[in-house]
This record gives structure tokens, sequence and C-alpha cells, in this order.
């Protein structure tokens, strides 16, 4: 390599700062472009990262793109020439020299797509784990499931749920009345998720706490606060000028708590504080009633009789105290509890993960983490390299480009840390190397997996060397009305209630265009609050479905970006009622593709002659073999002396046959592969455009196995070899549902990096977002270089306690965060759209809007404050369409031709029979105990037993010997793994018999319609199934049955049904009669 072009070798990392649409990939690719150049490297050289595998096949798409225009000197080739010239490097002269060695750059990069370093973070650390964790710990082969730790659970519960244990974890689970099962599961998971947290806890600071002096002193200090307090509460209610009888100062529930410990008409006023000091000092009585204490918008007393601002601030000071001693007495014990049950927990996951060899992408990271900066292993100390790894990935990789930096976590970062202070301190075998990273602190908007903005806005002072500095200010997204009114918007002085909010305005591209709308609707009318579907309703009938209609939005352009999964299915719900398309996307690997795994069996069956993979294959989508004739094989296996006599004698499957034929044929992979689908009939099962399309895209992996270069070997076996390579690659995952003409229905998340030509937000302003009281909370903060922790602090019972005391400074520091975060959310939903966007928003509040708007403070809800901020800012345009619909438009909807419209009616039309919403259902529990949740775990097969009824009369429309035959199959199926055959026939035959005594609600005669485990959500969208819902639309009759296999069993769930069925629309227009059925199936153990 030519020295020369390594003059300046020690370039200063850079940052790039990119608000939204501002052309962050067209300049990522760019600068992959310099790199090649500036620097004559091999691509190789280069490692881009991103986050998601859409943005990651979007970045590589963009670099082959504008390789190859630029090669062949296109018109865009020209402008992309120029625009490096100008913006980024202007050596660059793209001269006859420069051009052959970016033509042949070009060339070895497309017949070497997959060595091409474009990938996921998550794929970078995957390599980092199998090139250093892995074979340290003896792994040779490990698979990634994310799913997997659910499954895993009862093994730690029978580890962790030792007698010796109970004691020290009784004191976290059982302090509250309210705890049940699920609640102690999500417990074990949350401390799983956030295990890397528990690695930066440094409990040298405790070690010189003396917690019982602690204690006393807050205890002494609580104790003057009450006395302070109760002396002037005293002297207030003497000298109030409308005397009243002693206990009407008193707020309620404090009358009720100390209701047998003091009698208030034998108190005098001139005793008041000594009457009551003994109480407000009683800590047992305190901790008891603390909610009560803490409430946030009560006190014990009535602030409105006593209205003096010093005894409010007393009030507070005692709440305060009172909160610092229980944090010593309650609290802090606690959170020691916490990390020991931590400890307890990921030991025995360790010893499974690592047993098992199977991970989630979390658990990859972490013990990338542990182990790189594990002192025994010696593989980094003090942020130097030390690892023959290490020092041959910064060998190979003198490049880094970072997408989306700001959503970095704190342990990408400390694993990425070390490779990045190795190239750019240019010390390295090789000394040249840049370190580039792009993102924006306003699009940080996963914080809560750990994302860390302050990341890129303190990179410098992290990093701890010169950095060099570039922003993108021009949006070549959004058209200019819509661009003004989103700079308005967040520049408005409304949105200061957020720390480090600091909006600097974005110029536009376009010379005109551009439309805004924004709704305003109060679904509380007369007293009545409409639901989510009736209000979805009438913003589909009244905004989205008209300009469908009349053809002034492209359905396959336009986007519906909603919070929440939940209300996206309600949505969907009400689309499909107008018969308007929709899109939903997949995910996930190609290779698990169920068009795809079938391939993937019957290769790995031929090549390891691996009679389990078979069996995978015969019980695969493709096939289905039911259990009998899988089990006639199983037999015939086992008396065979060898696969190939099986093959070619059993007459189980004709499929058998054509394996065998299949296993001596030769050619090339390519015709190999097209055989096997023409053979079994792959189109012919998979023929959906989607399934047809993965099944294209498999080809093209095999042709670009066999043209290009790898290490592995060009047979089948190497084949498969190639692809559980690729299986992690994002470039290689699903191709998704995408109808050409369908509107997309996606959450902000969902919508990061999208755009969209119209996009429509619908958002619920009264909903409460992250309001969840209960779980674990994890409150801390990192010192400035994120090396370690600040502060912390733990709790799983406390956190009302926790608020309120000495970590109140950490917390309020915490919930800041989350406050960035939302407000980061609404910037990413309402920048997508490139031409029209509207702003659905609906609340409930009685009275008008602006009596709405002025009861908002600062400390109310992000999507309250931004409702605020658009009000304030463009009242001025505001229009009254009703007393509870408000309207604003700015500039003009875009009216573009297009060929395709949604096949939309303006009668809704009612999928199938009718959709429904319905209450979700909540089944009250006793208190447990450890033992009890335990056994209770452990000893499920009474569920399990329920869960085999309810699926084989699932199958069962009506009664007939063929129903029952498909509903043992599938039962056998489903549940063979977890219970002996004659088990499972004695349940069936007592289920049967139960059909056969009610044979009323089976049969055909009565019941035109029927649906099994029937799909309702509530108006918060939460799901539930009834287990047979049946109609007869002659006689206008609906029958809600369900099954009772349990011991307990909630009446009332019937009752919410009916009522929620009451209330649909075509249930009152035809006038349906509801009734209820509750039918107890009795499953004992049959006698031999």
């Amino acid at each position: 390599m030519n020295s020369n072009f390594f003059q300046n070798e020690n370039e200063k990392p850079l940052i790039i700062r990119a608000s939204a649409g501002t052309g962050k990939t067209y300049r990522l690719s760019l600068e992959f472009i310099n790199l090649l150049l500036k620097y004559r490297i091999n691509f190789e050289e280069i490692l881009v990262i991103t986050f998601t595998k859409k943005a990651t096949a979007e970045i590589r798409e963009r670099i082959f793109q504008q390789l190859f225009e630029i090669v062949s000197n296109t018109s865009k080739g020209i402008e992309l020439k120029q625009n490096i010239q100008q913006n980024i490097n202007p050596e660059i002269k793209f001269n006859l020299e420069e051009m052959q060695f970016l033509k042949a750059v070009y060339q070895s990069m497309i017949t070497n797509k997959s060595i091409v370093n474009i990938s996921t973070i998550d794929s970078f650390v995957n390599t980092v784990f199998s090139g250093i964790i892995a074979p340290y710990n003896n792994i040779t082969n490990f698979q990634i499931d994310n799913k997997i730790n659910s499954e895993i659970l009862p093994e730690i519960f029978e580890n962790v749920l030792k007698e010796e244990n109970l004691n020290n974890y009784e004191n976290i689970f059982l302090h509250s009345k309210r705890r049940n099962l699920d609640q102690f599961k999500e417990l074990i998971l949350d401390i799983i998720e956030n295990r890397w947290l528990f690695e930066f806890i440094d409990l040298t600071d405790f070690h010189d706490l003396d917690i019982e002096i602690e204690k006393e002193k807050a205890h002494n200090k609580y104790k003057t606060s009450v006395k302070e307090f109760l002396e002037l509460l005293q002297t207030e209610i003497i000298n109030n000028p409308k005397p009243a009888s002693l206990e009407a100062y008193f707020q309620t529930d404090f009358k009720k708590t100390i209701l047998s410990l003091i009698n208030f008409n034998e108190i005098n006023t001139d005793q008041i504080s000594i009457s009551l000091y003994d109480i407000l000092t009683n800590c047992e009585l305190l901790s008891n009633n603390s909610k009560l204490i803490f409430d946030k918008k009560k006190m014990l007393y009535l602030s409105g009789k006593l209205k003096s601002d010093e005894l409010k601030s007393l009030y507070k000071d005692l709440q305060d105290s009172l909160a610092n001693f229980f944090y010593y007495d309650k609290a802090l014990n606690e959170q020691f509890n916490i990390i020991s049950l931590a400890a307890d927990v990921l030991r025995i996951y360790d010893e499974v993960k690592f047993r098992d060899k199977v991970f989630t992408h979390s658990d990859i990271s972490y013990y990338t983490f542990r182990f790189l900066y594990d002192s025994k292993l010696s593989i980094i100390d003090k942020g130097n390299v030390l690892n023959i790894f290490y020092e041959q990935l910064s060998y190979n990789t003198r490049f880094v480009l970072i997408d989306e930096f700001q959503d970095t976590s704190i342990l990408q970062w400390s694993i990425f840390y070390p490779i990045l202070k190795e190239i750019t301190s240019g010390i390295g075998q090789k000394e040249y190397g840049r370190v580039i990273v792009v993102g924006d602190e306003k699009q940080a908007i996963y914080g809560w997996r750990g994302g860390e903005r302050k990341l890129l806005t303190n990179f410098e002072s992290i990093l701890n060397e010169p950095v060099e500095h570039n922003t993108l200010s021009t949006s070549y997204r959004s058209k200019p009305v819509l661009m003004n009114w989103l700079n308005k918007l967040f520049k408005s002085e409304y949105l200061h209630f957020v720390n480090d909010w600091n909006y600097t305005e974005i110029d536009c591209d376009k010379a005109v265009g551009g439309f805004v709308q924004v709704d305003l609707r109060n679904s509380v009318e007369d007293d009545t609050k409409l639901n989510k579907t009736d209000i979805y309703r009438e913003f589909v009938q009244n905004d989205l479905l008209p300009n469908i209609s009349n053809k002034r939005i492209k359905p396959a352009d336009t986007a519906i970006i909603m919070r929440k999964n939940k209300e996206l299915e309600i949505m969907a719900q009400v689309l499909n009622e107008f018969d308007i398309d929709f899109t939903l996307e997949m995910s996930g690997s190609l290779f698990q593709h169920k068009a795809i795994k079938p391939i993937l069996f019957i290769l790995k069956f031929l090549v390891y002659e691996d009679f389990w993979e078979l069996i995978k294959f015969l019980r695969s989508d493709l096939v289905l073999m039911n259990p009998v004739d899988l089990q006639s094989l199983i037999s015939e296996f086992q008396s065979s002396s060898s696969l190939e006599e099986l093959l070619q004698t059993s007459k189980t499957h004709p499929y058998l046959s054509v394996l065998y034929n299949l296993k001596h044929q030769s050619g090339t992979l390519l015709f190999f592969v097209k055989t096997i689908l023409e053979e079994f009939g792959f189109t012919k099962i998979f023929s959906s455009e989607v399934e047809l399309k993965n099944l294209q895209r498999f080809m093209g992996v095999t042709a670009e196995f066999e043209r290009s270069n790898h290490e592995y070997s060009s047979d089948t076996s190497g084949f498969l070899q190639f692809c559980s390579s690729l299986a992690e690659k994002d470039e290689y995952s699903q191709i998704g549902q995408s109808l050409s003409d369908s509107i997309k229905l996606l959450t902000i998340h969902k919508s990061k990096g999208l755009q969209f030509e119209t996009v429509y937000t619908v958002f619920d302003v009264s909903s409460k977002i992250g309001g969840n009281n209960t779980g674990l909370k994890l409150y801390y903060s990192f010192a400035d270089n994120f090396r370690s922790l600040d502060d912390f602090a733990f709790t799983y019972n406390y956190d009302r306690i926790m608020q309120r005391s000495q970590k109140q400074k950490l917390i309020d520091f915490v919930n800041q965060r989350s406050i960035g975060d939302e407000l980061n959310n609404i910037y990413v939903a309402l920048t997508r759209a490139k031409n029209n966007l509207f702003i659905y928003l609906h609340y409930n509040k009685k009275g008008d809007l602006e009596k709405f708007i002025k009861d908002i403070k600062t400390d109310s809800s992000v999507l309250k404050n931004i409702t605020k901020a658009i009000f304030n800012e463009f009242k001025n345009d505001l229009n009254e369409i009703s007393l509870t619909s408000h309207k604003l438009q700015f500039g003009k909807l875009s009216v573009e031709p297009f060929e395709q419209v949604n096949n939309v009616s303006s009668n809704a039309k009612l999928p199938d029979f009718f959709a429904v919403s319905n209450n979700d259902n909540i089944t009250e529990m006793e208190v447990p105990n450890l033992y009890q949740l335990s056994s209770e775990f452990l000893e499920n097969q009474s569920i399990q037993i329920g869960n085999i009824v309810h699926d084989y009369l699932s199958h069962i429309k009506y009664d007939d010997t063929k129903a029952r035959q498909i509903a043992m199959e599938n039962t056998l199926a489903k549940y063979g793994s977890l219970f002996h055959k004659d088990r499972i026939n004695e349940i069936v035959i007592k289920i049967d018999e139960f059909i056969d005594d009610h044979l009323t609600y089976f049969a055909g005669d009565d019941w035109d319609k029927v649906f099994n485990e029937f799909t309702v959500f509530d108006d918060q969208g939460k799901e539930s199934r009834i287990d047979r819902l049946m109609i007869n639309t002659l006689k206008k009759e609906i029958l809600i049955i369900d099954y009772k296999t349990g011991l307990h069993y909630e009446e009332e769930q019937l009752d919410r049904y009916k009522e929620i069925l009451d209330k649909f629309p075509i249930v009152i227009k035809e006038n349906y009669d509801i009734k209820v059925k509750y039918i107890e199936i009795n499953i004992s153990k049959t006698s031999r």
C-alpha cells in the first residue's frame, strides 16, 4: 500500500449530527466511498454498524447503488462525485486512476457481498463473542433464541426457592398483598434483562455506613418534623376564623386509620399536638399505611380548611424525613436482598446458559462485556487492548462508521470503546484509521432498553480526544409548509420543561408544498365517554376514508403511526370494517421462514444422515405428517438396518422414495435445491406472494454461494455452514407482508428511519405513559465517563418511599430522562411525513378545550404539553367544528395523481360476522407464599390439562367423527412431550363424554355461525378469548359459552362479555338477544 495516502493518518473522530430527513443515510454512504478513495483500502477494512436490520439493508443498498452510479458515470453519479468533493473531501479528483481503483473495488464487493462489513450492533457483538468468549468457554457451536428465557424459569425457580433462601426473598416478594406468580416471573426476567447494570454495582460506600446509626439520625429528624408540624397545625386550628369540629380538619382515610387509637371528641384543641404525636411517630402504623402518608394529592389534614403555605411546607418536610427513615429501616435492606437475589438467579442462569449453549442477543452482549473486562482473562486493561482477537479485529478494521449513535447502550459502548480507542490512537499495527459516528439526540427513543443519548452529546469528553463536528441542517424529506410548522412547534417555549431540549431550526430543500392538519377531539360528550373503537371509527369515517375515496392520498405511501401495539390492533379492526387494506411487517431470519426450514431439514438429513432432521421435515408445515404415521416410521427406523433401507422400503409416505432418489442425484447445488422445490411441491403449499418471494430470496442465496468466494467447502455441507453464518446477518431477513396498495400500521419505534408521503398520527392525550408503579424499579446515573455508577437505587416494594427519600434527586434525574425520551418519541412520529401530516389528538375531559389546556401543568404528560404547545402556538388558526371537536389546517393537501386506489366503500362492512371489544379478564388471586409459588410453577399439570381441554374443543366447531379425529391428532402433536399418550387418551375420553352430554351446543341445527377461541379486545386493546361464541342469524340469538376446568371461576367474566356485545352497533341494529352459559368440565383421573 502506498504510504503517500497516509500523510494525515490520525484524523480526528467525526461526529455528524443529523436531524430527521437531513440525508443521514446518503451522507454515511458517501463517507464510505470517500474512505475507499482517500486511503485506497480494501473494503473489508471498513465496518459499518447500524441498529436495525432495515437500516442495514438500506445503507448496504445505498452504498452499492452510489458506487454503481459513480463507476458508470451516470448523471446521478456525476452529482454524487460533486457532493463528495464539495461536502466531504475536495482533494478527490475522480481522475482515471481513482475511477479504475473504484471500479475494481466495486467489482470485488459485488462478487463478495457476504463479506461487506455492514451489520447491526447485535451482529457485531456476536462476532466478538464468537471470536473470544465462545472459544474461551469451549463453546464450538451455539444458538441464538431471544424467547428462550421464559422456558428456563422452572429450573431457576427450583434452585432459588430453597428453604434457606425463603426468609430473604419473602421480604422482597410478599410485602404487598397484590403480588402473584406472574409478577414474580416478571421480577426474575427483569433481573435477567438488566443484569448488565448489576455488573457496575460497587457496594464499597455501604461498607463504611453504619445503617443503624443513620436510621436513628433519620428517626430523630422525623420526630422533630412531626413536632414542628403538629405545633403549627394546632396553632392554625385555634386561630382559624371559621372554627369547626376537630375531626372536620382531617382527611377521611386518616381518621379511619386512627379510629381505634383516638377519639376526637375527647381532645381539646390545645391538646392536638400532644394527642397526635404518638400516632404519627408509631412506625409500625405508618409502615402499614405508607400509601396514606405519601399520597401526592392528599394530606392528612384538609388543606382547603387550613391554607397556610408554611403548614404545607412543614408537612412536606414531615413526608421527606419519614421517607428517609423508611429508606434506612426498610428500603435499603430490600435493596441488598434484591442484589443478593440477583446474584443467586444469575449464577443459576449462567450455568444453564453455558450448559445448553442457547443465548439471547442480550446474553451475547453481556457475556462479551463481562469476559472482555474480566481481569482473569487479561483481555482489556485500563481500556488498552491486550487480546489477540481484538488486535486482529482492529488490524482488519481500521474505519468504523456507527449509525444512530444516540441509541447506543452503555453496555454496547463498553464493548466498542477499546477498539475505537485503538483506531483513533494511531499507534497500532496500522497507523491510520478513523471513527465516524452519526446521530441525533432528538431521535433517542430507546432509553427503556439502555440507550444513552449522552454518549453522543458528550462523545468528545468521553473519548477524551479532540473531535471534528459536522451538522446536517437541511431537510430533504419534508416540504416547506410542513417543515416550517414543525420548526415552530419544536422551538416552542412551552417545551422548555424538558431538560437539554435544544432544537435548532431546520432548513428546507424544497420550494413549495406541504400540508398539516391537527384535530383535537374530546371523547366526552354529554357526560358519556366514547371508547377507542368509536373514536377510531370516527377518525376513519371523517378523516381517512374521504381522502382515500377522493384519491387525495396514496394508500401505498401512507402510514398510521400510534404509540402502542394494542391501539394498532383496534385500528386494524376498524380498517377491516371499512375494507381498507393495511400492512403489518414480519421479522426474523430468512432461514427461519416456514417455507425455508423444510429445505434446510432435507439438506441436513441428506448430508448428515440425521434421522431426526427427517422427522423435522415430516413434521414441518410442508408435510404435516400425523402422529400415528410418525410413530410408525420411527418403529420402522428402529427395525431397519440403515436409513438407505428405510427410504427404499417404507410405504409410510411417498416423499421417502423421493428422498431416496435425491440422495443419489448429482448436479450443481442450485439445480439440486430447484429439484427439491419441484419434487416436493413447495410452490403449491407456500403459494402466497410473500412466501414465494422468500423462496426466491433463498434461491438467490444459493446462487450467491456458488458464485462468490468464501471460506466454506463448495458442497452441500459447506452451503449449510454458509447459511448458518448468514442467519444472524440483518440483510438476510425475511421478506414481509407488503401489499402494493395498502396503508402501513406502525408504532413509533417501528416507524424510525422510515418516511411516507402522508402520515396520520393518532394519539390518546389522556393516556398514561409509563405509569406502572409495580415491579422492579432500577434508578441509576453514571459517572461522566460512563465507566462506573455515580448513584443507584433499586426497589420492588418501596418506590413511593424511595421517591420522597434522599434519593429524590436521582429519581428526578431518571424521570427527566424518561420525559426527554417521550418528547423524542413525538418528534420521531411527526417527522416521518414528506408532504402531508395529520395529527389526531383525542382526550377525555369534561368542559371545553380551553379548560383542558389551562389545566395542563408542566409536570403533566409530554403528550399533554405537546397539545398545549400546539394550542398556544397556533390558536389564531383554530377552527371550532363542534363543542368537542377543533381543527387546524395549514397548506394544501397533495392531490398528485396515481393509478391504483384501495377498494373501499363509504359504508362500513363488518368482517365475517362482527368485531367485538370487551373488558379484559382479570382474576383475583390469594396472597401466596413462596412455597405456594414454587409448587404452583413446578407442579402445573392441572393448568396444562385445562389447556388440553380448551385446545381440543377449539377444533370442534360442529361435532362429528372427523372433527374429533383432527382434534385428537392436534392434541397429541402439541402435548405429546408433556403427557404420556395414555394420559392424553384418558383426558380426551372425558372431553368426548362432555360433548356427548351437551350435544345441543355442538350440533349445527340451531347455530349457523360458531367461533371457537374468539379473540376480543377491550377499550384499551387488552386481548381476551371467548371459549365458544355461537350465533343464530335467523332468530337473532347469540350464546356465549365459557368452560370451567379449574378450581376457580370468575362469573363476572361472562357478564362483561355480554355487556360489551350489547353495545356493539350490529347487535343493537339487529336486536340480537345475548345469553351466556358457564359449563363445568370434570376431568378427574380415570381409575384403572
